[in-house]
Parts: structure tokens; sequence; C-alpha cells
């Protein structure tokens, strides 16, 4: 081995390039202690050693002293920041390290602090702040390496915070604002549908958030306890304002805010058969329709997976809601509904989905009471250029109304409906991908007035992880 040599570094700075720093022993040795005059780059190198060696205070002593003369020097404030955060002072590291993601001057620096700022937030338990600085260095990354790596760093504190909260905004034209019919009288009848009740078209925004907190309350079981909003509003086209109903965009405004509860459990070994997740959620709402209040309504679903093998699992849930209406207590429903649904992993990035629904919902009013039959289609396709991630949906759903009966024709609905989605993460700003939707619905009824046809173009944005 021979014999270890003690090292001291002693303090003031003497002349350009050229330092005597504070005492620091870099190693444990025998012999007397011996002071060593060292210039800038020797400094440095000595510096990243002690960090490396795991001597954080003699980096941080160091790396103070050089900074005394080049305050903004990248290579000195992120030792900073490493040694600030290895002696658990991570309020400091943050701090030091926003320092050098300002003082960097190419983007390999600048991923490297702001990933800095985001281990010393996740350190200290600023979880929302750690994963926005996850973001920032993902948008940054100089390689596909470095953005995996913080993708995998922000899905792990998503994972185990307990406080996670989603925002989202969509802006959509659509030829039916109001679900109004295609038909203005109903055959057979003197009826005329009114202004009111004909299609207004326009374009609407929709904005909400959820914010969800989860406790493990066992290794295998969690609970959720959220609160949800959203609303939209509209703007009327020109046409619709001709239309002459006197109605504007804030008559059909909505607004619903919920408390949401739920749990979810896994079963004791999950291997590639047998009964996997099960998750309960219930939920307590209040909706506005055009300002006014419209509903109090209360939710309980029941979801349990079965896993016929590692690409093929099923679904099957059950739920149950009552709806009281507070603008017409006669409207008011209780409903339930069994969902069967199959879902096959074709690869990494293709999925195929079809799902079958039964509802029945209960009501003094005769619109408001049917059961229904419904089957769904989706297939997230394989990505295409510039890797655009296509999702194709087809629906049908039949229903029927046995207590309406109009000019002698009993009501019956079926309703066709496609969409089709595009999901653009090359254009991702922060993580966040905008999405491209079409979709186009419609509703003939054996009763003409009922009849209805939407065609709708959305945008919003998803996380891509």
């Amino acid at each position: 081995m021979g014999n270890r040599k003690s090292v001291l570094i002693t303090a003031a700075v003497l002349s350009i390039g050229v330092f005597w720093l504070p005492p620091v022993v870099l190693a444990e040795t025998q012999g007397t202690n011996q002071a060593i005059k060292l210039d800038g780059k020797q400094a440095r190198r000595t510096a990243w050693r002690a960090l490396h060696l795991g001597k954080p205070q003699v980096t941080l002593r160091i790396a103070s002293a050089l900074a005394q003369q080049t305050p903004d020097d990248f290579e000195l404030i992120f030792l900073q920041a490493q040694a600030l955060h290895a002696l658990g002072h991570n309020t400091a590291s943050a701090t030091a390290a926003r320092h050098a993601y300002r003082s960097a001057q190419n983007k390999e620096e600048r991923f490297d602090a702001a990933h800095m700022v985001a281990k010393a937030h996740f350190a200290k338990g600023a979880n929302t702040r750690a994963q926005f600085w996850l973001r920032r260095a993902t948008q940054i990354a100089p390689n596909e390496r470095a953005g995996q790596m913080t993708k995998r760093d922000f899905q792990f504190i998503q994972q185990h915070k307990p406080l996670a909260t989603r925002a989202f905004f969509n802006a959509f034209p659509t030829s039916n604002i109001n679900n109004g019919s295609v038909n203005s009288d109903i055959e057979g009848t003197d009826f005329s549908t009114p202004p009111s009740a004909r299609p207004h078209s326009g374009t609407g925004f929709t904005a909400g958030f959820e914010t969800t907190y989860s406790r493990r309350v066992s290794e295998r079981t969690q609970l959720r306890f959220g609160v949800f909003a959203l609303g939209t509003a509209y703007k009327l086209s020109t046409k619709a304002k001709a239309i002459g109903s006197g109605k504007t965009g804030a008559d059909f405004a909505f607004a619903t805010v919920e408390t949401r509860f739920g749990l979810t459990h896994l079963p004791a070994e999950f291997a590639q058969q047998g009964w996997g997740r099960l998750k309960l959620d219930a939920a307590l709402g209040y909706s506005l329709y055009g300002g006014d209040p419209l509903s109090v309504h209360y939710r309980l679903d029941a979801t349990k997976d079965y896993h016929f093998s590692r690409s093929l699992v099923g679904d099957f849930g059950v739920g149950v809601s009552v709806q009281n209406r507070l603008d017409s207590a006669n409207a008011s429903s209780k409903s339930g509904q069994i969902e069967i649904g199959l879902t096959r992993k074709i690869s990494n990035t293709q999925r195929l989905r079809f799902g079958l629904t039964v509802q029945q919902s209960n009501s003094d009013s005769n619109l408001v009471q049917y059961s229904s039959l419904g089957a769904e289609l989706r297939y997230s396709l394989p990505a295409v250029g510039w890797d655009v991630r296509p999702t194709v949906k087809f629906a049908y759903q039949r229903k029927d109304f046995p207590n309406l009966s109009i000019g002698g024709i009993q009501r019956q609905d079926d309703q066709i409906s496609a969409s089709l989605s595009l999901f653009f993460p090359k254009a991702s700003y922060y993580g966040f991908a905008p999405n491209l939707n079409l979709s186009a619905n419609h509703n003939k009824s054996s009763v003409s007035i009922f009849s209805t046809r939407d065609l709708r173009i959305s945008l919003g944005f998803n996380s891509t992880f």
C-alpha cells in the first residue's frame, strides 16, 4: 500500500489563477500535515475528486472560495449545489442549482442544473416542484438517454407522491352545441320544432382540474380522496345567432364539481393469469347549466380485472348513480350499469379493446326513463409519420323509451359515433403534447324530432410521460 501523505489546503486568494483555500484535510494520513498551493485547474480537479470520494464539505469549501473571484462560473456553482445536496442542505442546493441554470452556456449544462434542482426539491419533499424541473430537464435533454432518465425519475415521483394534480383544457368547434333536432317537425303531427330546439353551432372551451390524495393503508390496498372540477363555455356562431332563438353561449354553459373517494386493491400474488386489480370509486357532485343549479348527483362504481394472459386482459364493472334534478324534480333518476370489456395488447403502443354496456335508467319523466345496450371498439394504431399516434373508436348504442310515444310511435334511438384521435408526442413542450380529436355522432330516432347530428374537432394537450 505504501505510506499515505496528508494534504492541507489553506485560506486566501493570492493571485490570478493561484489560490490558498481554507484549511481542509483531504485524507487521513500518517506523518506530518503539509500545506500545498494549487492553481485554479488543480483546485477544481481536487473539488470534484473530493465529491466523488464522499467528502462534500471539502468540495464546498474549495468551490465557494474559487467562486469569490468568478461568481457566475457554472462549474463552481454546480459544484456547490452538488456538495450542499450531499450534505443535506437541500434548500440551499436548489437555490445554487437554479443559479447554475441561469449561468449555463449550453444545453448540457442547463440539463445538469435543471436535474440538480429537481433532485434537491425531491430530497426536501417538494414533489410538485421537482416534477416541474424534471419536465424542464426533459425539454432540454441533450440526448434520448438523458431524456429517458428524467422521465423515469418523473414516473417514480408520480407513483410515490401522495398528492397528484392534473389540469386540462380543450377548444372545439361543434355543429350542435345544444343537441338540437335535425328535423323541423314530427311526421304526421302539427308539431313544429321551436328555434331553441334547433342545432346551434359554435365553439366550445372546456377547462378543469383533478386533485387526488393517495394513502397506502396496507401493502396491497390504497385509498384515494380527490376533487374534480370542470367547466364548459360556448361562443355561438353567426349562423346560430341568426336562428332567432334568443339564446347566447352562456345559456348552454355547463359546470360540475365532484368530491371523489376510491380504493384500489391488488391480489396477494400477481400472475400472468387470474384475477387482478379491484377498483371501487364513489363520487358526490353538484352541477350547473346555463348558470342555474342543475342537479346533485351520487355515483358508485366497481371494476375488477381478469388476466387471461400477459397480453389479454378482461374487465367487469358495475355502477349505480342517482341524479336529483334541481331544475325539475320530475326529471330526477336512478340508474344502473354493467360493463364488460376485453383488451388485447398487440405491441408497446398498439391496443385493441372491445366493450359491451347495458344500462337502465328509472325516472318519473318519460324523457329520462330508458334502457340501453351499447358496444364500443377502440384501436390504438402503430405510430405513423413524425411519430404521430392515431386512435380510432367506433360506438353504437340502442335506447328504448318504453313510456314515450308521440303520434302513436314509441321512441327508439340508434346512436352511432366514430372518432379519430391524433397524438403528437414529438411536438411536446415540457412533456405536454397536442392531441387532435375529430368526432361524428348521429342519433337516428323513431320520433324524428329527437334525431340529431354533431360534428366536432377538438384540440387539447396530454402528458407524454
